[in-house]
């Protein structure tokens, strides 16, 4: 009896290395698909593949700041607010 290695019809696919998968920064590829990732100091955005970088403004926190109706999205840290956008 001889027996012959299985041989897969489809080879996987390495869909990084077309356009670097359309992502932004970083493609990482796996078994059956891929994923974008961002370096330091940037997010990965809603769309999955590009990367806006990571802002974040400080400015001192004043009696008007509390009946703004945004100010529950702010946390206080040393008397200032710090808000990520």
């Amino acid at each position: 009896m001889v027996y012959l290695p299985v041989v897969d019809p489809y080879p996987p696919i390495d869909e990084c290395t077309y356009n670097n998968g359309e992502c932004t920064q970083v493609c990482v590829d796996t078994y059956d698909s891929y994923y974008c990732t961002c370096r330091s100091g940037y997010r990965l955005a809603y769309n999955n593949y590009t990367c806006p970088r990571t802002v974040i403004f400080m400015f001192p926190i004043t009696s008007a700041m509390f009946e703004n109706v945004y100010s529950h999205l702010a946390h206080p840290v040393n008397g200032y607010r710090i808000i990520n956008v």
